[in-house]
Parts: structure tokens; sequence; C-alpha cells
């Protein structure tokens, strides 16, 4: 039986530091809100940034963690989507709310319940921590940052648009693939980088044209005159990598690659300080937290609606991972694996 009144958590008692692993008190739902025993989290760049670099941390102690699954153990007042029991898929909000107790690297905790999604009996709980930062990502870029709509949502002001989407890091933590994926469902062209050997499962995606980033003046000019050849102009591009050796190739091929509509990027990372900012290309950083204040509209349209849609329907092939660790002993481990590079696959705690 899942012990529900113990909490353990992966804790940050001063900047820069490993965790601690702390008991807290269980805590309680509010109205529109879950407590979820975590059965799985997913392991991103954004927490190993912030915990190394004290990034977007108000104050000490701290939990960080985004991605998870779990299980219902109580809903709070005016929820009637989910009750006790009931497996679930849950996008941690700790990041804005600066409470502990939104923060998913513990094992319990409270997320709103309009970011949450049933997980189905098909997939495992360590699967499902694979999705909400992914989607959420993929999602900002396109409806936000892009203003493309996609299918199922509410339309979207007239504006030019873009056939082409590069997506550089095409296989990286999830992010890039789900990028790939929805942008078909939007019904753009899309073109990729990665690792050769992710190459056919990109295709498998509906890539158009993907090419190993390793060599990045040949990358360059292989996607310029693929583009030209297509006939679709690359307008927009999505960095899921986003380092200082990747966001000038970018601009590169958004420069040269043709088109008299606006250029934009999305880019995953704070923009460095050594890369000098572009001309003539709109860069913003995508922004995962902003789903739960600015696009609540989308949050709620997403986790409400499309994802669940999306699940059922089989239509959207999650990306591969790897279970690094077990327990919020486990988190400190996996993050510094993710720090040393990880290629095409997720990684997760299971708890």
């Amino acid at each position: 039986m899942t012990d529900q009144t113990t909490n353990f958590a992966a804790v940050l008692t001063t900047p820069k530091s490993d965790f601690l692993i702390q008991e807290r008190p269980v805590p309680s739902p509010g109205p529109g809100e879950l407590l979820i025993r975590n059965h799985a989290v997913g392991l991103n760049p954004i927490d190993g940034l912030r915990q190394a670099h004290d990034f977007l941390i108000s104050s000490y102690p701290a939990i960080l963690g985004t991605d998870l699954s779990g299980v219902v153990i109580q809903a709070g007042a005016s929820v009637t989507t989910f009750q006790p029991g009931d497996r679930i898929i849950g996008f941690a909000h700790g990041l804005v709310s600066h409470n502990l107790a939104n923060a998913a690297f513990q094992t319990h905790v409270v997320i709103k319940a309009n970011a949450a999604v049933a997980l189905s009996a098909t997939m495992t709980f360590a699967q499902g921590a694979t999705l909400p930062t992914a989607v959420g990502t993929a999602t900002m870029s396109l409806l936000d940052i892009f203003a493309i709509a996609l299918p199922g949502y509410p339309a979207l002001p007239p504006a030019p648009r873009p056939t082409a989407l590069l997506v550089w890091g095409g296989a990286s933590a999830g992010v890039g693939a789900m990028t790939v994926q929805l942008a078909r469902r939007a019904g753009l062209t899309v073109f990729a980088t990665a690792s050769p050997h992710h190459h056919a499962r990109l295709r498998a995606l509906g890539v158009a044209y993907v090419v190993d980033y390793h060599d990045a003046p040949a990358a360059v000019d292989e996607l310029v005159a693929a583009a030209k050849r297509e006939g679709t102009p690359i307008g927009l591009a999505v960095d899921a990598i986003s380092q200082p050796g990747t966001l000038p190739v970018v601009l590169e091929v958004l420069r040269r690659s043709g088109g008299d509509g606006r250029k934009v990027l999305s880019h995953t990372r704070p923009w460095p300080e050594e890369v000098e900012r572009p001309e003539g290309v709109e860069a913003r950083m995508v922004r995962g937290d902003d789903l739960w204040n600015r696009r609540e509209d989308v949050c709620e349209w997403l986790y409400g609606e499309a994802l669940p849609k999306w699940l059922a329907e089989g239509q959207l092939v999650l990306s591969p991972f790897r279970v690094v660790g077990h327990g919020v002993a486990g988190i400190q481990g996996g993050l510094w694996e993710l720090a040393k590079g990880v290629s095409g696959e997720k990684l997760v705690v299971e708890m």
C-alpha cells in the first residue's frame, strides 16, 4: 500500500548546492488542485540549469521539477474531473507559484487540476512523466511565439504563415520530436537536424529533410538548398538545444533560406551573452511556465482537451526514455547524468 502520510523531497538549501533529502509535511490541495502521490518524475535541462546557476529560484530552501505522473490522493474543492485513485500525468507549477508544495521533486505534490491528464491503462508512469514539458514547450512555440494554430484550438487572428519550420536538435529530450509532431499537425513542412542514428525516427514522424548537425557549415548549406528545392522558405525555427554554438547557425539558416515573410526563432534557454542578438530575426525564449499564468487559456485547452484526445487516438509518438534512478535520492544522480549530454531520450526517476 502506498504511504500517504510521509513526504520526502529533494531540497536545495543553498544556491548551487546538491540536493538534500528531507522529510516534509504532506501538503493539502486547495480549490481547483490535486494532491498527487508521485510514481515517476521527468528530468529536464532547465532543472539542472536552475540548480547549477541559481536560475529562476526566488528563495531557499527550494524544490525543483515540473514533470510527473502518479495517483490522485485527494481532490480539492470544485474539482470534478479527477478523484482519488485516478492515475494522472501532471505539470507542476512551483516555478511560478513559489510554493514548495507545487514542485515535482518530492513524493507528494499539489498541482492544478487543469494541468493534469488521465494516464491510460496502457501507459506506464515512467512513460507519462516524459510528456508534460515536451508537449507544453512545443505547443507554446507554435501557438504563442509563432501564432500558428493547432487543430481544435480556437482560431488565431489571420497572419502570414511561413510554410516551413526548422527544428535544430529534432530528437533532443522530447522537445524536438514533440515540436516536429505538432508542427506537422499544424500543416507545416518540417526540416530538422539530428545525429544520423535518429534520422529514420524523425522521417517517420514526418520530417521532410533531416541533416547531421555535427558539421554545422555543411548542415546550413544542405538545409538552405533543400528548402529552395522544396520551394518552402524556412521562416520559423526552434532551437531545442539553444547553446552558443547552435544559435548562430540556426540564425544563418533563417537568413539564407529566402522568402519575404517574418523570421522567428524560438529558443529554449536564455540567450547567451556571447552571442550577438540577431537583426532581421525575432528571437524569443519559449517559456513553458507561461502556461500557468499568461497563457492559462492554452494550458486548459492543451491538458484538458487536446492532449487527452491525442493520447486516446494514438496521435503522439512518445520519445524514448531511460530510468536513471529510484526515489527522490535518485534525482541528483539523474541530473548529473543529464548534464553529461543525452541524445534522443528523456531521463526519468521512478518514485
